[in-house]
């Protein structure tokens, strides 16, 4: 009983081990943009580079905003972009794919959501899927009404 006890101890522990060093990985990317100064940002982590762009600045409500992102390092499958209205009562929110436009050059053009208050603060999610690897970062926007 105890021979079958330690070798499912040992089973468990490699699968995880397995699992960890080979299964997928689920990362974030830190950086210190300021993207509505310069509407651009570059971060990277682990090899990959991000090239993220958001046109034109300022950003107002309800008028088009061009996201763009270019990826070297990695094959991306898919990028998405989670729009979260941070500080509002009420959740405003949008979320869309970045089409892929050439190699790894994702973008999307939307209209930015409305503003209730003068000044809002926005969070936005970048969520960068690849195979076995999903990269995510943020970046918060001041954006004032009108």
């Amino acid at each position: 009983m105890k021979k079958h006890f330690a070798s499912l101890i040992l089973f468990v522990m490699v699968s995880v081990g397995v699992y960890y060093f080979l299964g997928p990985k689920d990362l974030y990317v830190a950086h210190d943009c300021q993207i509505q100064e310069t509407g651009r940002c570059t971060s990277s982590l682990e090899g990959v580079q991000l090239n993220f762009e958001l046109l034109p600045l300022p950003i107002n409500p309800t008028s088009e905003l061009t996201y763009q992102l270019d990826v070297d390092g990695i094959e991306v499958e898919k990028v998405t972009v989670r729009l979260l209205g941070h500080d509002m009562r009420m959740e405003e929110q949008q979320i869309f794919d970045l089409e892929r436009k050439a190699g790894n050059t994702f973008a999307a053009t939307r209209v930015f959501p409305l503003c209730t208050e003068e000044v809002m603060l926005w969070r936005l999610y970048l969520i960068i899927e690849a195979k076995n690897l999903t990269l995510r970062t943020l970046y918060d926007l001041r954006v004032k009404r009108g």
